[in-house]
């Protein structure tokens, strides 16, 4: 009969090993989701920019409306002053916002939660709606 205190020597050995595997894993994995949902964020606001470019009427009109939206997003989605700040309406609008969702997909492998599916549909949809609507509004001139 093994030793009550050689018995929990074991039991530690083999929960180390499994926690070194899960942070191994969690190392090589985690980095990449990262990396992944920047990606995704950056098309998603470039397809909005695009957007904007096609529906107004030039350049200076876009560069214009951008910036404002620019600012108003960067302030009530959370990536200027924390949303704990915010009163109640402005994080129900932050909460509407673009960037709100891309920075809930950036924290959560970020912090070790893994991959935010919700998240990532929305900002992914984002992108495709402002990418079909691109198309459908460019014009050449």
């Amino acid at each position: 009969m093994p030793q009550p205190d050689q018995t929990r020597r074991d039991n530690h050995a083999s929960a180390a090993e499994f926690s070194t595997g899960g942070m191994l894993l969690k190392l090589i994995l985690l980095p990449g989701l990262v990396v992944l949902a920047f990606i995704i964020a950056v098309l998603s606001f470039a397809a909005l920019g695009v957007l904007l470019g096609a529906v107004l009427p030039n350049t200076r009109a876009a560069q214009g409306l951008g910036m404002m939206l620019f600012f108003v997003v960067l302030i009530l989605g959370g990536a200027g002053p924390p949303r704990e700040v915010l009163n109640s309406a402005m994080q129900f609008i932050g909460d509407a916002t673009p960037l709100r969702h891309a920075i809930i997909m950036l924290q959560d492998p970020w912090l070790g939660f893994g991959w935010n599916t919700s998240e990532f549909l929305v900002v992914a949809g984002i992108m495709v709606v402002s990418s079909l609507l691109s198309v459908r509004f460019f014009r050449w001139d």
